[in-house]
């Protein structure tokens, strides 16, 4: 389809391209790019600047799309016009005419709940998690959200794991742990959880999942 749109590449939080190739081939890399990881389709390239030309650009607030080239220096979009300069060492990429928008923002996201329910969490452990929360964030990239505010879960580490190029992913704010109160929104334990032992928390207490706050007391301590 001629109208794909590139979302995912206009600002992320690096510039990174996947570049195709086997573990003994050699990579042949423009000047400035720097590997940042390997995965299964080849290693992931940053460059400091990359350089989109002859998309149709939607700016997000004017109704026509304008054929123009975009220039992304660091994690910041930089220019848009047509026929820019690019610096030197810049990693050029031919739109084609394609669709480039700028990167959507969910302002109300789970990682981890986008792809697990509460049954699978019972039956697995952080490890299987982070496995399910990174392939979360692939697949909220390639929908074009390149930030997102993470409003319950464990999902400090996928942010620093998505910050140093380790899985591909959007932007991640984290806000930690949720609290709720017994039978909230938030509370997943069972009915033989219930009620509480005060001086022993529950496995998904220490596991950022949630905290239990029954009172104001135990909220001010959470």
């Amino acid at each position: 389809m001629r109208n794909t749109i590139l979302s995912i590449i206009l600002s992320t939080a690096i510039a990174v391209v996947p570049v195709g190739a086997f573990a003994h081939e050699p990579i042949a890399l423009a000047p400035g790019g720097e590997i940042v990881h390997g995965h299964t389709y080849g290693p992931a390239v940053r460059y400091d600047n990359v350089v989109i030309r002859g998309a149709r650009v939607f700016n997000g607030c004017d109704p026509d799309l304008v054929t123009a080239d975009v220039l992304i220096s660091g994690n910041l979009i930089s220019r848009i016009g047509p026929d820019i300069d690019a610096p030197d060492g810049a990693h050029e990429i031919n739109a084609d005419g394609r669709t480039l928008i700028p990167g959507l923002i969910d302002a109300h996201w789970h990682g981890l709940y986008a792809e697990a329910t509460i049954l699978d969490i019972y039956a697995t452990n952080e490890g299987y998690w982070n496995l399910l929360a990174a392939s979360a964030q692939r697949n909220a990239l390639y929908r074009g959200f390149t930030t997102v505010r993470d409003a319950a879960g464990p999902m400090f580490d996928i942010a620093t794991a998505t910050d140093k190029g380790l899985i591909e992913g959007p932007r991640v704010f984290p806000s930690g742990p949720a609290i709720s109160q017994t039978s909230g929104h938030m509370d997943f334990r069972l009915t033989r959880d219930v009620p509480a032992t005060p001086d022993k928390l529950h496995s998904f207490e220490t596991s950022d999942q949630f905290y239990i706050a029954d009172g104001v007391p135990e909220v001010i301590k959470r």
